[in-house]
C-alpha cells in the first residue's frame, strides 16, 4: 500500500481495448439510430432523429438543468447513505460473531428478494418526501457494498491476525491496520456494483413519488409523447451513469486497488459467516422472530403499519386473488427471464471462447451496466404501451448482464492442466465445451442467482408501469388506495416468490456441481 504506481503497458491494454470497443459500439448504435429514423423513416413520434434530440437537448437545457441537478443531489444523498451503512454493517459483521450470526440471515434475505418492494412500503409510511427517496436509494445500494466490503474484511490471512493478537494489539488496531487495507479492492468493486443501483433507486423513487427530477420527467414526457425531450433525458441519464462509473474507476486508480472479479463476489455468500449449519438455522429463526417482534411493536405505534396478524388475515381472506396474481407474475418472469438468460448464455459463451469478441462485448457491457434499466420504462410506454410484451422485454434485459458475466467468467476458469490434458488426448470440441461448463458451474450459477433476483424486481417494476395484472399491481394499489394491509400482504407474497425461486436455483446448482 506504499507509494503510487503507474499501470504497465500490459495492464493498460485490456482497458484501452474495452474503451475503444465501447466507443465503436456506441458509434454503431448511433449510426443505426440515424438510419432507422432518417433512412427507413420510422415516425418521429416513436423515434426522433439523433440531430433532433441533440437540438432539443441544447434548446431546452435550461428547463432540464434543475431536474438533473435534483436527481444528482438525491443520488449523492441516497448512495452516500447506502455506502456508509454498508461499510459500517460490514465492519460489525466482520468483528462480532453474535452480530454476524443474527445479521447474516437478514442480509441473505435481502439478497434473495426484490428490494424494490420496499419502495411502496416506505412511501406508505413516510409519504412522498425527499427522505423516502433517499431511503429507497440507500436500501438498493447498501447490499453490494456490504457484501463486497465484508468479503475483504474476512479474507485476511488468519496468521496475521493471530500474530497481532499474540503481541496484544487491540481489536480496533487490527481492524484499522490489517482488515481495512485488505478490504479496499473489494470495497471498490462493491462501489462499482452499487453506483448504477443508486441511480436506479432514485429514478424508481421519482417514478413513484416525486414532482421533479429526471425520473418524474421521463414519465411525464412519455405520457404526453414529447419523444425528443424524452430521448434527451434518457441520454442525460446515460451520461450521468457513465460519469459516476468513471468517477469510481478514478477512485480505484487513486487507491491503486486491484478490483476483485465481480463473479467472485457473487459466489462469496459463504463468507458471511463461519458458523455450522445448525447454528445458522438457529440464528435464522432468531432473526425472523426478532424481525416479527420489532414489526409488531412498530405497528402498535402507528396506524400506517399493519400488524403481522392483519397481514396474515388479508392473505387468508383472498387466497384466489393472490394465487392468480402470483401466476401472472411468474408467467411474465418465466418468459422474460428465459429469453434474457438465453441471450446472456450465448453472449457469455462467445465472449469466453472467441478472444476477438471479448473486448467488444466487455466494453459494451460496462457501458450498458452504467445505464439504469428503468430508463427503458418510458420508452416502452411510447413504443409498446401497457402490455405483456413490454413487461417481458424489461425482465429479459434485467437478466442478460449477470448471466453474461457469470458465463464468460466461468468458462475461462478451466485449469490449464485440464486444458493440456484434453489437448493431449485430442478430445472432441463438444467434450471440451462440456468440461468447460462443468468448471463454470459456480460462476455461472452465481450470475443466474443474481439474474433471478434482478428479473423478479423487473417484473414488479413492469407491473407498476407497463402491465395491468400481477402481485406488483396489488402492491401499488394498496399504496395508492391507502390499504396498508394489502400492500404488506403483496410484499409477503413477493418475498415468498423470491425465496422460492432462489431456493430452486440453488437446488439446481447442487445437482449440476461436480
Amino acid at each position: 500500500m506504499g507509494g503510487t504506481r503507474s499501470l504497465s503497458g500490459a495492464e493498460r491494454a485490456p482497458a484501452l481495448g474495452r474503451r475503444s470497443a465501447a466507443l465503436l459500439v456506441a458509434a454503431a448504435a448511433l449510426f443505426c439510430w440515424h438510419a432507422l429514423a432518417v433512412v427507413v423513416g420510422v415516425p418521429s413520434l416513436l423515434l426522433p432523429a439523433p440531430a433532433t434530440v441533440a437540438a432539443t437537448l441544447v434548446r431546452r437545457a435550461p428547463e432540464m438543468a434543475p431536474h438533473v441537478a435534483y436527481t444528482g443531489y438525491e443520488v449523492i444523498l441516497g448512495g452516500g447513505l447506502g455506502v456508509g451503512v454498508g461499510v459500517l454493517l460490514a465492519l460489525a459483521l466482520a468483528v462480532s460473531r453474535p452480530i454476524r450470526l443474527l445479521g447474516t440471515p437478514l442480509l441473505l434475505g435481502v439478497q434473495v428478494v426484490p428490494v424494490v418492494v420496499f419502495a411502496p412500503l416506505l412511501i406508505l409510511l413516510f409519504d412522498a418526501t425527499l427522505l423516502t427517496r433517499t431511503l429507497i436509494a440507500a436500501l438498493l445500494t447498501f447490499f453490494p457494498v456490504t457484501v463486497a466490503t465484508l468479503d475483504g474484511l474476512r479474507s485476511v490471512p488468519a496468521g496475521q491476525l493471530t500474530l497481532l493478537r499474540s503481541v496484544g494489539v487491540p481489536r480496533w488496531r487490527r481492524v484499522l491496520y490489517v482488515r481495512v487495507p485488505n478490504a479496499l479492492p473489494t470495497f471498490v468493486t462493491g462501489l462499482k456494483l452499487a453506483t448504477p443501483v443508486a441511480i436506479q433507486g432514485v429514478i424508481l423513487a421519482e417514478f413513484l413519488a416525486a414532482e421533479r427530477g429526471i425520473g418524474h420527467q421521463l414519465l411525464a414526457t412519455a405520457k404526453r409523447f414529447d419523444t425528443a425531450l424524452l430521448f434527451a433525458y434518457v441520454l442525460v441519464l446515460a451520461a450521468f451513469g457513465v460519469a459516476l462509473f468513471v468517477a469510481v474507476a478514478a477512485v480505484e486508480r487513486r487507491l491503486h486497488a486491484d478490483a476483485t472479479d465481480v463473479t467472485d463476489l457473487l459466489e462469496s455468500t459463504g463468507v458471511l459467516g463461519s458458523a455450522s449449519l445448525p447454528a445458522r438455522g438457529t440464528a435464522a429463526v432468531a432473526s425472523v422472530l426478532l424481525l416479527l417482534g420489532g414489526w409488531h411493536v412498530a405497528a402498535a405505534a402507528t396506524t400506517l403499519l399493519p400488524t403481522p396478524a392483519a397481514v396474515a388475515a388479508t392473505l387468508a381472506a383472498f387466497p384466489a386473488l393472490f394465487l392468480s396474481t402470483s401466476v401472472d407474475t411468474l408467467t411474465k418472469f418465466g418468459v422474460g427471464w428465459g429469453a434474457g438468460a438465453a441471450v446472456g448464455l450465448a453472449v457469455g459463451t462467445a465472449t469466453a471462447l472467441v478472444p476477438e469478441a471479448r473486448s467488444t462485448v466487455e466494453g459494451s457491457l460496462i457501458g450498458l451496466r452504467a445505464v439504469p434499466d428503468l430508463a427503458l420504462v418510458p420508452l416502452l410506454l411510447v413504443w409498446v404501451r401497457i402490455s405483456f410484451e413490454a413487461a417481458v422485454v424489461l425482465v429479459a434485459i434485467a437478466a442478460v448482464f449477470p448471466v453474461t458475466v457469470g458465463t464468460a467468467a466461468g468458462l475461462r476458469r478451466m485449469p490449464a492442466a485440464h486444458a493440456d490434458l484434453l489437448d493431449l488426448v485430442d478430445a472432441a470440441p463438444r467434450r471440451r465445451l462440456a468440461v468447460r461448463f462443468r468448471h463454470a458451474v459456480p460462476a455461472l450459477f452465481a450470475g443466474v442467482k443474481l439474474s433471478v433476483v434482478r428479473s423478479l424486481a423487473a417484473v414488479v417494476v413492469a407491473e407498476w408501469f407497463v402491465a395491468e395484472s400481477g402481485v406488483g399491481v396489488l402492491l401499488l394499489q394498496g399504496m395508492t388506495n391507502g390499504q396498508p394491509a394489502l400492500t404488506f400482504a403483496a410484499a409477503v407474497v413477493l418475498f415468498g416468490l423470491g425465496f422460492g425461486l432462489f431456493g430452486l436455483t440453488a437446488g439446481l446448482q447442487r445437482r449440476a456441481s461436480w
